[in-house]
């Protein structure tokens, strides 16, 4: 079964999975790009400003153009943005589709089996509105 959600699954967040989501989709990530690039090492880099006010956000951040960096910010009601991958300098970018990722990972992974939709996701909600819309959501899919 496919997730309900159109994007992220807040339902995924639970600490009791996201653990495995989390592994599962960094290989995910990492076996789509693999035949396009070699893994490379590399520091982090500081975040110096405010974070805009997203409910998800994936920060992209070229070596060559430090201290500048790319956010792509998504809400839950959004599908999860395809992103760039930073290489070298002068390398083509291979984009990354997380949404279509964290789908597969979804899938194999059978947490269709392992989510209680009746219940409030762990952790809740942030926003009344976005809990009755998930209510909503998950009632015309037949899940509540």
């Amino acid at each position: 079964m496919a997730s309900p959600f159109p994007g992220m699954n807040p339902y995924l967040e639970n600490p009791d999975l996201w653990t495995e989501v989390n592994h599962r989709l960094l290989t995910a990530i990492a076996d789509a790009i693999a035949p396009l690039i070699r893994l490379r090492g590399g520091k982090p880099m500081p975040i110096l400003s405010e974070i805009p006010a997203f409910d998800y956000n994936i920060l992209i951040s070229r070596s060559n153009c430090r201290p500048q960096a790319q956010m792509y910010g998504f809400s839950l009601r959004q599908k999860i943005l395809c992103f760039p991958l930073p290489l070298k300098s002068g390398e083509v970018e291979p984009n990354v589709d997380l949404q279509n990722l964290l789908m597969g990972v979804y899938e194999r992974a059978g947490f269709d089996l392992a989510i209680d939709y009746i219940h409030e996701p762990v952790p809740p909600f942030k926003k009344k509105e976005d809990r009755v819309w998930a209510d909503s959501l998950l009632l015309a899919k037949g899940l509540r």
